[in-house]
């Protein structure tokens, strides 16, 4: 069974979800979705577009 490598988030994309959360308009649950799916969205463009 293959190890799955550990993900690593830009600095840009922390600081934008400490901002979000500091801001408190979503809940916890509700920003992780959303920075989920950004994030999958950022792979899938990545292996479309080489």
């Amino acid at each position: 069974m293959t190890r799955r490598k550990r993900r690593n988030h830009s600095a840009e994309f922390k600081a934008k979800a400490a901002l979000a959360a500091l801001k408190g308009d979503q809940t916890l649950a509700e920003l992780s979705v959303q920075f989920y799916e950004e994030t999958r969205m950022r792979w899938i463009y990545c292996e479309i577009v080489p």
